[in-house]
């Protein structure tokens, strides 16, 4: 027999909006990391979502001084869930290319990889 258990947290307004922030930081990275994954695919490279997280990591997350206030657990499972709809979308499993770094630099480059203030 398989039971099934509700839970609700009860949050007071400063862990609501914590975890609103949270949300939106996932959504935001999600966002970033299909409009990436999309400038690669059409240059003919094939993105994973590994190299995707590093080049994130490395160079285009110290652009932006807000997301050091979050926690650094929750990109990676956004890029996680973008492997998944890619994987979903294309219906199959892609190997990435060695030159996936080169176009995600340029991507970086264009002036939409800058904070607004």
């Amino acid at each position: 027999m398989l039971l099934g258990f509700k839970t609700k947290l009860k949050l007071n307004n400063r862990q609501k909006t914590i975890m609103a922030k949270h949300a939106g930081y996932s959504r935001w990275v999600f966002n970033w990391g299909l409009k990436a994954w999309s400038v690669t695919y059409k240059e003919g490279l094939k993105p994973t979502a590994n190299k995707l997280k590093k080049f994130y990591t490395n160079y285009v997350k110290q652009h932006y001084i807000w997301q050091s206030q979050l926690s650094s657990r929750v990109y990676p499972y956004a890029f996680v869930d973008l492997d998944n709809a890619t994987v979903l979308a294309c219906g199959q499993r892609r190997t990435g290319r060695a030159t996936c770094g080169r176009v995600l630099k340029s991507v970086a480059a264009d002036g939409s990889g800058r904070s607004r203030k």
